[in-house]
């Protein structure tokens, strides 16, 4: 495959930020809807916790949080491969440490700032550090040592003893920082000698590699989400090369059709058994839709109008919409906090004895808005200060604003981030 031409089209990929944006807008409406089906999701079998049918069946889209984080994952892979395809000539500005800077720079702070607020509210209010047969209860004991440490240095995604801990949503950040390491020191290397097909292998191999060398014990870590990363950088490499035969089948291969099938086998598999094979099957699905989805949209803005298509505008309107791109900006730091909010909310509904019905209305309607309020306040003081270059952006810095990390997103002209 010919490399892309260094002096491709200056994009703006606003509809990444939008798209990442709405992700992790239906990660909190997921905790939502998993708090009041708790007990259900324990058994293995959903009954709504009290809730009346039709409501259980009204909210039921609300269920598949899990896809959310693999697409993050996928959007790291894709935004953090675009300056390199685009502009550096297959290398990362800086090298490897450079990146990895950036990198940490972006998300520890939030990381650590969300981690200390998290202890705080456990060590402060004594309902949330409790055992209460509710969803709380999966972030505690948390101030054992192992979970502690753990979540100091990032390794608490490794056990399910600990991944869960403080503040559930973090193992993957965990997984997602450690990821980084792999793209300058392996999957780079891999590419720019053996190409595209060898990318993806070997991505797929060391995320399986982890169930098979360590008999599943820390499957906890998710890792086949490597796989899921190398796919999102595949879909740069595909999205931006010359090659005459793949600019052919970029621009004829039905993208947005092969989503949508394969968006609707997931739902097929979306049980909740949760094991090695299922997760790595279901993820793979939705990252293959994702990567499909974020092909035919950059081949839609590099072509022009002509070549969008109805669904491929709608999509992009939606991704580009002023709303979206707002939630973008701040989709860390929702991601990092949304669970607090919901916890403490929860907890007092639960003090006054509300019914599920009216608990799930209540934090639908009142901690949904108050977790994006939380969390833009959270971004403000904690995450904003952190997205900037420390000077100034030039051509050949177009991998430096980087974002997230549970979640991730590069710049991309100007304004674009990644979680």
């Amino acid at each position: 495959m010919a490399a892309p031409r260094e002096d491709a089209p200056r994009l703006r990929l606003e509809f990444l930020d939008g798209l990442r944006g709405l992700s992790a807008l239906y990660v909190v409406l997921f905790h939502v809807w998993l708090i009041m089906n708790w007990q259900g999701f324990l058994r293995g079998h959903v009954d709504g916790d009290g809730l009346p049918g039709w409501l259980q069946a009204a909210s039921s889209w609300m269920r598949y949080g899990a896809a959310s984080v693999a697409v993050f994952i996928v959007l790291s892979g894709y935004c953090l491969m675009l300056p390199v395809v685009t502009t550096d000539g297959g290398k990362l500005r800086g090298g490897a440490w450079g990146f990895l800077k950036r990198r940490a720079r972006r998300i520890l702070p939030p990381y650590y700032a969300s981690l200390a607020l998290s202890l705080l509210l456990i060590a402060l209010v004594p309902g949330l550090r409790t055992v209460s047969h509710t969803w709380w209860d999966h972030v505690l004991p948390a101030f054992s040592r192992g979970a502690l440490i753990s979540h100091l240095f990032l390794f608490h995604n490794l056990t399910s003893h600990w991944n869960l801990k403080i503040n559930g949503v973090l193992w993957s950040v965990a997984t997602e920082w450690q990821i980084y390491f792999l793209l300058p020191f392996l999957l780079l290397p891999v590419w720019r000698r053996f190409g595209l097909l060898a990318l993806i292998g070997v991505s797929y191999v060391l995320g399986c590699l982890p169930h098979y060398v360590f008999h599943g014990q820390v499957d906890s870590a998710s890792y086949w989400y490597i796989g899921l990363f190398g796919l999102g950088m595949a879909g740069v490499i595909l999205g931006f090369s010359e090659d005459a035969v793949v600019t052919h089948w970029r621009r004829r291969f039905p993208w947005l059709p092969l989503a949508f099938v394969l968006c609707v086998a997931y739902g097929a598999v979306a049980s909740w058994t949760f094991s090695f094979k299922h997760g790595l099957i279901k993820d793979t699905l939705i990252g293959l839709a994702v990567t499909s989805l974020l092909i035919r949209c950059t081949n839609a803005l590099k072509e022009g109008p002509k070549a969008s298509g109805l669904c491929v505008s709608l999509f992009l309107r939606l991704f580009e919409c002023r709303a979206a791109k707002a939630l973008g900006s701040f989709s860390y730091s929702l991601y990092l906090t949304h669970a607090l909010v919901l916890g403490c909310l929860y907890l007092a509904l639960r003090i006054h004895h509300a019914s599920p019905m009216v608990s799930f209305f209540v934090l639908l309607l009142s901690g949904v808005p108050l977790s994006l309020g939380v969390a833009f306040l959270f971004h403000l003081a904690f995450e904003r200060r952190f997205l900037s270059s420390p000077r100034p952006l030039q051509k050949s810095d177009r991998d430096n604003i980087s974002l997230p990390a549970s979640i991730g997103m590069a710049e991309v002209q100007g304004s674009m981030h990644v979680i």
